[in-house]
């Protein structure tokens, strides 16, 4: 269960490098010489840089099928999920990478999935992660579906 401690780190540290400002020192020295880079708030839990081109917002899919790398299993369905991650937009071209969190806590046995999530077609998305299910253990999965970023 260490992964989950891990991937939930690395949300928290992406949360937390959008949220504030990014500056640079430019010299070692004793002056404080900085550069900045503009910062622009495009909805209430997103940042943009570069105009609008890059972005770090939630993210949230609905997958449609996956495969259980251990065992060869193919599993279809909705199985809803939500991320937070970087996007990359110019004109019509965008794609991204988020981590994704998705549960099933009301059934027995409990299953717990996280991934990296890349998007491409601004729509279609590709994960590889984790599937981890009470009393069996777990396993390594790609999965497949359709989402959206929340960038406006």
């Amino acid at each position: 269960m260490k992964w989950i401690g891990r991937i939930l780190l690395g949300a928290l540290l992406v949360l937390s490098v959008s949220s504030i400002g990014l500056s640079q020192p430019t010299s070692p020295t004793a002056t404080t010489s900085t550069v900045s880079i503009s910062v622009e708030r495009t909805s209430k839990y997103g940042t943009c840089w570069k105009g609008g081109e890059i972005c770090v917002a939630p993210t949230a899919s609905m997958f449609v099928g996956q495969v259980n790398l251990d065992s060869g299993d193919f599993m279809g369905g909705l199985i809803p999920g939500v991320g937070y991650g970087l996007t990359y937009k110019k004109n019509k071209f965008e794609c991204g990478a988020a981590i994704y969190l998705s549960s099933d806590l009301t059934d027995d046995p409990k299953v717990i999935q996280s991934s990296l999530v890349l998007s491409i077609m601004e729509y279609v998305r590709i994960g590889a992660g984790f599937i981890s299910t009470e009393h069996i253990g777990t396993n390594p999965i790609i999965q497949f579906g359709i989402g959206a970023d929340f960038l406006k």
